[in-house]
């Protein structure tokens, strides 16, 4: 299988249950920031988000927000966290996966890489044997960029969701 295939295409992060997580065996659950919880034009995050990360926190995981973000801006989203969160981590190189997997000590076969990107996320994850869960973009429709992107992301993202 492609890299650049998720293991899983959900509308978004409120579709992951523990129950999918523990399913596969996950420990622990690395989730992105921008375009994956909230619109990278949002400077905190919707009230649903700290329940949501609690919840997984209630079952047992441990969750890390991983953001190749300014440190200014993650730590402004995440300053009412129940989890820790990690800056700069230059997905989709394994810098950022190798900090959080110190924090938490679970080896990447037992983690879910959750985010919004194609090339980034899901190339990170799958490059490294963790579990990708591909979320649709809050950020679709707000830029050229990410419009072009997706063009592109398309083939990957249809391949996972026929899987």
């Amino acid at each position: 299988m492609s890299v650049l295939v998720p293991d899983y295409v959900l509308d978004s992060i409120y579709a992951i249950t523990p129950e999918l997580l523990k399913k596969h065996g996950i420990q622990a659950m690395y989730i992105d920031l921008d375009g994956t919880m909230a619109s990278r034009h949002t400077p905190l995050p919707p009230e649903t988000v700290v329940p949501f990360l609690q919840s997984i926190l209630d079952a047992g995981i441990q969750v890390v927000v991983l953001s190749n973000n300014k440190k200014k801006r993650v730590e402004l989203f995440c300053r009412d966290f129940p989890c820790p969160w990690l800056h700069r981590c230059l997905k989709p190189l394994g810098w950022g996966l190798a900090r959080a997997k110190k924090l938490t000590g679970v080896p990447l076969k037992q983690t879910a890489l959750v985010g919004d990107q194609i090339f980034t996320d899901v190339f990170c994850g799958n490059a490294r044997g963790a579990l990708t869960i591909l979320v649709d973009s809050l950020d679709v429709g707000t830029g050229r960029y990410i419009e072009w992107r997706r063009k592109f992301e398309m083939k990957y993202i249809n391949r996972g969701k026929r899987l």
